[in-house]
């Protein structure tokens, strides 16, 4: 199997299209068809989760007003307690490598070489189209040897939905 997909013969199609083991159906285009029906329901459960997201940052927005307005930091309703909490967050500001050393100065345990594995992952990817590999471990075998020691290659297939 690759990712460019599986052309499907006769005598696949046939099973494909399916039997039943005890309860549990094998036949695919069930299978498929529930995948594309869950694939729907979790959408819209993610555009309502969103709706409600916006909903609440607006009343949260609001009710910041009304806690500075009446000058109180609680307030009891319904079984629970609302209340202000402080958040604070840093951002860089200007070059972040003139932030890392003055950090680095500041704050030592703080600042640590790093790297994403996303990031690693894509390049891995890169090095099997543009080596022409159809095996990753054939591509992981040509890795720098510094590299193979401290990076394992996994690959595993996955289904997914696209709209057709």
């Amino acid at each position: 199997m690759s990712d460019e997909g599986i052309t499907i013969t006769s005598d696949m199609a046939e099973q494909f299209i399916g039997s039943t083991v005890g309860a549990e159906t094998t036949d695919g285009m069930a299978l498929a068809g529930m995948l594309v029906e869950l694939d729907e329901e979790k959408k819209a459960l993610k555009a309502r989760m969103d709706a409600l997201n916006d909903n609440m940052d607006t009343i949260k927005g609001k009710l910041l007003s009304v806690f500075e307005s009446y000058g109180v930091n609680s307030i009891h309703v319904n079984g629970a307690t609302v209340y202000l909490s402080q958040q604070i967050s840093a951002k860089v500001r200007g070059d972040r490598a003139a932030a890392v050393v003055a950090i680095k100065a500041w704050a030592p345990d703080c600042v640590t070489e790093n790297f994403n594995l996303n990031t690693v992952s894509a390049l891995l990817r890169e090095a099997m189209k543009e080596g022409g590999f159809t095996d990753p471990k054939d591509m992981a075998a040509e890795l720098p040897s510094a590299v193979a020691e401290c990076i394992a290659v996994d690959a595993w297939y996955d289904i997914r939905i696209r709209k057709s």
